[in-house]
């Protein structure tokens, strides 16, 4: 019994792909898969997200607001620096002070980080665009688009909607607009979900897969955590209901921030199908090997 070992990966939840060839001139059994742990850290990496409403207004454009700024970090560590709302035209109408934030955000914390208020407008300055955006559009404009907003390379994004900004003499006004999910990714793959808390993390699953004399079976397995982690792992595999056979030793990089809908999208044992698969939940694999960057192998 030989077994080769590969990677795949999708957006949200690695896998790694198991060909087993029979060389044998009987058919064998493979009845168990095991997980062994062999060790763990967690990854304290920050996992900042950005999100805006507007505040005392409405998507009315005639009822503009302040804008208000969140950070969400759902990592497992504190992030501590310096962070910078990108645009353009804001930059021209704001304070350069009012768009930097500097401080620390805790682990799993909301904090508010800008406040724009309307008071902060330079006027002369807004009206001047409201000019050249006439000229280019020969239109009268008393609004200015703001799209793309980023901090420090990450985009913001309205509380509870994908929202644009709109900016007038008066303030900001929200434009919400919805968007929908499209994803895909193949079904028959066995879930592992490894238990950071607990005292053994080791994992054993029962199954019945036939392999006829020199024939491949060819299946993958899922593995996720509870917590962002860097673990590395070894898989058992038993063959006929005796003979272990034991793959190398990876290691593995899994990305599942506080926000990580693991318990709900992703039941441990079960052969994950597509449905499952499409949730909101990250998981990474990294390293190299064989031109690939999902694992980093010993």
């Amino acid at each position: 019994m030989s077994i080769n070992i590969d990677h795949r990966s999708s957006d949200y939840f690695p896998s790694i792909d198991f060909n087993f060839r029979n060389n044998g001139t009987a058919t064998a059994i493979l009845n168990e898969f095991r997980l062994k742990v062999i060790s763990f850290e967690i990854d304290k990496t920050p996992a900042l997200e950005f999100e805006y409403s507007v505040e005392n207004g409405s998507d009315y454009r005639n009822n503009p607001g302040t804008l208000v700024i969140y950070s969400v970090n759902y990592g497992y560590g504190q992030f501590e620096g310096e962070l910078s709302l990108s645009h353009p035209e804001l930059k021209k109408v704001f304070p350069i002070e009012s768009l930097v934030f500097k401080g620390t955000i805790g682990a799993d914390q909301k904090l508010e980080i800008l406040r724009l208020d309307p008071s902060l407008i330079d006027q002369p300055s807004l009206s001047k665009l409201l000019k050249d955006k006439e000229s280019e559009s020969q239109g009268k404009k008393e609004f200015i688009e703001i799209t793309n907003l980023y901090l420090d390379d990450k985009p913001v994004v309205g509380i509870n909607s994908f929202s644009s900004l709109s900016l007038s003499r008066d303030g900001f006004v929200n434009n919400i607009a919805h968007v929908a999910y499209s994803l895909s990714m193949s079904d028959a793959t066995y879930c592992t979900m490894v238990d950071i808390d607990a005292v053994n993390m080791d994992k054993s699953y029962k199954i019945s897969r036939k392999i006829p004399p020199g024939d491949i079976d060819r299946f993958h397995i899922q593995i996720g955590a509870n917590k962002s982690s860097i673990l590395k792992i070894k898989f058992q595999f038993v063959i006929d209901g005796k003979k272990l056979v034991e793959s190398e030793l990876f290691e593995i990089h899994i990305w599942n921030p506080s926000n990580g809908a693991t318990a709900a999208n992703y039941q441990d044992g079960a052969i994950l199908t597509e449905d499952k698969i499409n949730e909101h939940t990250f998981f990474v694999i990294s390293g190299e090997k064989r031109s690939s960057r999902f694992g980093k192998w010993f």
